[in-house]
């Protein structure tokens, strides 16, 4: 999952391609040192940072902020399936509980994109695994570049930030695109590991991340009707963070 950029709002919007993971190689291609634990360490560090954005943002823009989920569901069943790999299964079943415990629901918008039919069985496995007023927030486009999902995804960004397979101009993608497991290169460094940089039990200076996102688009390059005055539909519902106690 990759950052696009952040609305107007301070919304910030991520990216992901799902129907390209090479999920059976995700469990057997890889260094004895890099376990499904590291990968749990992974998605925490990933949870960390994301929530430390939206923390950040909420108080710049002195308004509660949200994220903006896109998933662009092209290729989707060419490729087994996360929930039909033992492994996968298993983790998400063992760790997801206990990840949405300890992070809150924190989605204003769920974008599904290109999506096949089969996305209908990944939806029945992930309502499950979601809150229904979560699931609520889900919307299901089988054509990004038909005019419903173009006119919702122009409130939110430029096309230039937006990649090419569901209408944008942007050709290259952080962890995205293009695709990582055809850099044979650095697919044969990962595999040549002998120790992990992330181990359990070693805390990680969150803050020392720096924003790697696209600046927030202007007025100007948000498409909206002409003579429009309405704000994207994804606004946040306009409160102020809490203010901090002055210390005693």
């Amino acid at each position: 999952m990759a950052s696009a950029g952040d609305t107007q709002d301070g919304h910030i919007v991520v990216f992901a391609a799902p129907g390209f993971f090479k999920a059976s190689d995700f469990v057997k291609k890889r260094p004895s040192c890099h376990t499904m634990d590291t990968d749990l360490m992974i998605v925490l560090t990933c949870l960390e940072w994301m929530m430390r954005r939206i923390d950040d943002n909420s108080y710049e823009k002195h308004r509660m902020c949200y994220v903006v989920k896109v998933a662009d569901m092209t290729n989707l069943g060419r490729e087994t399936l996360p929930i039909f790999v033992p492994e996968i299964r298993k983790f998400a079943q063992t760790n997801a509980s206990a990840i949405f415990s300890l992070y809150p629901e924190h989605d204003i918008l769920i974008l599904v994109l290109n999506a096949p039919f089969v996305t209908r069985i990944l939806l029945a496995f992930g309502s499950a695994l979601m809150s229904k007023r979560q699931a609520s927030r889900v919307k299901v486009f089988s054509d990004a570049k038909a005019a419903e999902p173009q006119a919702l995804m122009k409130h939110l960004l430029p096309p230039s930030l937006w990649p090419q397979s569901v209408g944008g101009s942007r050709t290259k993608v952080e962890l995205a695109f293009p695709l990582p497991h055809t850099d044979e290169k650095r697919v044969a460094e990962f595999i040549a590991r002998k120790e992990v940089t992330i181990v359990r039990g070693v805390s990680i200076d969150i803050g020392a991340f720096k924003k790697s996102a696209p600046a927030p688009p202007t007025a100007e390059e948000v498409e909206r009707p002409p003579g429009s005055t309405e704000k994207p539909p994804v606004s946040g519902a306009g409160e102020k963070p809490p203010e901090a106690e002055p210390a005693a």
